[in-house]
């Protein structure tokens, strides 16, 4: 088997980090639809526009990587 994420595995992994940077951003009312709704997006589109899914593993893991930027951003000004 391959070592690439599987393509669920990294939707997950966008639904939990963004979901950990709006917990961080807004306590009170943070949820995991934003990531979910994200997620969804990237999917669509990739599909709409018939992306592989190489692509669309690269296009899920440019938005973990950006999420987790602003996670750790966000780490360094809050005390968690």
């Amino acid at each position: 088997m391959s070592d690439k994420k599987l393509l669920a595995d990294l939707v997950e992994d966008l639904v939990n980090v963004t979901y950990k940077v709006e917990k961080i951003k807004y306590p009170a009312t943070a949820d995991r639809r934003l990531g979910w709704v994200t997620a969804g997006y990237i999917m669509a589109y990739s599909i709409e526009y018939g992306y592989g899914k190489n692509q669309i593993r690269n296009k899920l893991q440019i938005e973990i990587d950006e999420m987790t930027k602003e996670l750790s951003d966000l780490c360094d000004k809050v005390d968690l």
